[in-house]
């Protein structure tokens, strides 16, 4: 484990907004690896082995209203969002509010954004077997408020 993994692990997710917003952190922009194949190559693993309907733990890191930074469990069916639910206490995230959140695809869409338009950092990690972005951020402007960030696990295929 490297010294700034170790560190991101001891940190709590409002810690780790302070970091990355006072441009901290410990990682560098994109590296030759974590480019837009990597993108295309989790994209096109993500749709073969999850296709478009799953439930996912999901939760926003970014300047956001302060309810849609809680974690939820999220459901995806044909693409589409059919239910929100916080994790802390069971209770639906009212529809009107879903626009906040995003599915695996828009995620993808994101990170695709940021290459496209060059953003000044961008990192993700993804799941070995479903492909999906684990942990993204990317930064357009190395702003405090010019930044999206996700945090997606515990990801089922629903058949």
């Amino acid at each position: 484990m490297s010294a700034c993994e170790w560190i991101r692990s001891r940190l709590s997710t409002s810690s780790m907004l302070f970091v990355l917003l006072f441009g901290v952190a410990c990682s560098n922009p994109v590296g030759p690896n974590a480019g837009p194949a990597q993108l295309a190559g989790n994209r096109q693993m993500f749709q073969t082995t999850v296709g478009a309907s799953y439930s996912v733990r999901y939760q926003n890191n970014c300047f956001c209203p302060t309810e849609s930074l809680q974690p939820v469990k999220m459901t995806v069916r044909n693409g589409v969002i059919t239910d929100i639910v916080r994790t802390s206490d069971g209770s639906a995230v009212p529809a009107d509010n879903w626009n906040a959140y995003r599915t695996v695809d828009q995620v993808f869409d994101e990170i695709g954004k940021g290459f496209a338009t060059g953003a000044r950092r961008i990192d993700v990690n993804y799941h070995t077997q479903y492909g999906y972005p684990l942990n993204v951020l990317v930064d357009y402007q190395m702003a405090a408020d010019a930044f999206v960030g996700f945090q997606l696990s515990d990801l089922t295929p629903l058949r």
